[in-house]
């Protein structure tokens, strides 16, 4: 619900054309106030766009919104939000067994820009949930949330404390859970990628922890041929989604 006062809880800052108003359309988290700054393409934009939308709205100075935003890429537009709509895996596993599909398992992922380059290929692809640990792990914050280009607004993200147990569950609710590890296990391409799917991936540094790797049934790995040997976590992931939606023949999400 939308909302013009400051009461309730603590507003947060988003930043950036797309994840403002992105949060707007989704409707999952409380919008405060929008602000542009004045004179800038973004005011006109934002006028047009929340005309009808019961949001309040302030033009403001350039030097105010870098006191907002800092030397971030603001693009001229700002918002006070409610916190970031985390979801309890429990709540969610009555719809996740419902249909196949892939949830993604991040396992200690520090970066902000990482996680949301994962959120934003996480949307395109149809992902059902993104699951991530609440300690050593990068949260939903605003520099995430400009990274994924308003993805985050419309993906289902769980918090969880213990991700051991949130792969348990998965397995409970009738997922089939891949490692992605860049040195062990079988093709992606020749992997049997069907059904209910969970893909663990880890951090660039780490990639996925032993406890996390024993978790889970296959190890797959993504060939390449280039001098480089592997591919950044947000590349990676990309590729991994876009197998399994390229087996499912395209179907739309």
């Amino acid at each position: 619900m939308n909302r013009k006062s400051h009461s309730g809880p603590r507003p947060h800052i988003i930043y950036g054309a797309h994840p403002v108003i992105e949060t707007i359309k989704a409707g999952r988290r409380q919008v405060f106030e929008v602000m542009t700054v004045q004179g800038s393409a973004a005011h006109k934009n934002a006028r047009e766009i929340l005309s009808n939308e019961n949001i309040h709205f302030r033009a403001v100075s350039q030097s105010d919104m870098l006191s907002l935003c800092g030397p971030a890429q603001h693009q001229g537009i700002a918002a006070r939000v409610g916190p970031f709509p985390y979801l309890e895996l429990e709540d969610m596993q009555e719809s996740l067994s419902q249909s196949d599909g892939v949830v993604l398992v991040l396992d200690e992922i520090q970066d902000p820009q990482n996680l949301g380059g994962i959120l934003r290929s996480a949307e395109c692809f149809g992902v059902k949930a993104v699951v991530l640990s609440k300690d050593r792990s990068a949260a939903v914050t605003a520099s995430a949330e400009k990274a994924s280009a308003g993805a985050s607004a419309h993906i289902p993200v769980c918090q969880v404390g213990n991700l051991a147990r949130a792969i348990e569950k998965l397995k409970e609710t009738g997922f089939w859970v891949y490692g992605a590890h860049c040195e062990d296990g079988e093709n992606l391409y020749t992997a049997s990628l069907k059904g209910k799917i969970a893909f663990a991936v880890g951090s660039e540094g780490k990639g996925v922890r032993r406890l996390t790797r024993e978790k889970c049934d296959v190890l797959v790995n993504i060939p390449t041929c280039g001098k480089i040997q592997s591919l950044n976590v947000t590349s990676a992931t990309t590729v991994l989604l876009a197998e399994v939606y390229r087996r499912s023949n395209f179907q739309p999400c």
